[in-house]
């Protein structure tokens, strides 16, 4: 197991993933130090105090000191995580930027996606059938506008590491720095009805030259 988990390490393909997963990778090794501690010391204990004759063992209803430093160091070890680490993360990844190079609006429906991109008339609209593809520049801050036509949706790009909600009459606004060429696998990962599995796209990240020929070349269609 694992050696099959290892295959579920994060690759992140944006800024904000990187940030995400120096804050995975830290918890992940803390986690795994308190388990080693936790693991020899039981090991210790079971070797130290061990059965040695026929006399009984000696009872301990229980240690004070023991007990409160017990309780009081996980819970300074989680609050300095989560002030140092989580809560300035958190806040670093929710900041928007004034002027983004690239702004996407994105609209949720039952059971697909809509694209567009204001001042450049393209809008690329899916269909439960037919995945729309979300272009984006490498290199680039790109403002998202998600928003949802009828019930909650989430818009989830794994690669990302990034999920937010799509919400009715709310507009759930977010930057991204995609900094890794390639194309990558979106979904709805929040149950919205019947065909909600179908509720995918792709994105397709471009260099900055390819995009603004992308950009150039698509200007005032309607993609299906």
């Amino acid at each position: 197991m694992a050696l099959a988990a290892c295959a579920g390490l994060p690759r992140p393909a944006t800024v904000q993933g990187h940030w995400m997963a120096g804050n995975w990778y830290t918890f992940w090794f803390t986690g795994a130090a308190i388990y080693a501690f936790t693991a020899a010391l039981i090991v210790y204990s079971v070797a130290r105090w061990r059965k040695r004759s026929d006399r009984p063992a000696v009872q301990l209803a229980d240690n004070f000191l023991i007990e409160i430093v017990g309780v009081l160091i996980p819970l300074a070890l989680v609050l300095g995580l989560f002030f140092m680490l989580t809560w300035p993360l958190e806040n670093k990844v929710d900041r928007l930027v004034a002027t983004p190079d690239v702004t996407v609006n994105v609209t949720a429906f039952r059971w697909s996606w809509q694209f567009a991109y204001p001042g450049h008339d393209i809008r690329i609209l899916g269909t439960p059938t037919t995945e729309p593809q979300l272009v984006l520049p490498a290199g680039e801050t790109v403002q998202i506008n998600l928003s949802s036509i009828d019930v909650d949706h989430a818009f989830w790009i794994p690669a990302f590491l990034y999920k937010k909600d799509a919400i009715p009459g709310y507009v759930n606004r977010f930057d991204i720095n995609p900094d890794r060429i390639g194309q990558y696998w979106g979904e709805c990962a929040e149950f919205c009805g019947l065909q909600h599995a179908r509720m995918h796209f792709t994105v397709r990240v471009l260099a900055r030259d390819q995009f603004a020929r992308w950009l150039a070349s698509h200007g005032k269609l309607a993609l299906r």
